[in-house]
């Protein structure tokens, strides 16, 4: 069963990808849309921990 941290970090994580994919727009800076990646993959990895745990 997961837990609910781990499933709260996973929402906000999807909620990452979704402004990433948004900032893939050749206008938009590169730094703006790798943040919102490296910060989705963040998350995905600590709620992957906690399940561990």
């Amino acid at each position: 069963m997961a837990r609910p941290e781990a499933l709260r970090l996973l929402r906000i994580a999807r909620r990452d990808l979704r402004m990433a994919r948004r900032l893939l727009d050749p206008e938009v800076e590169q730094a703006s849309w790798g943040w919102a990646a490296q910060q989705c993959l963040e998350k995905a990895l600590k709620a992957w921990l906690l399940q561990l745990a």
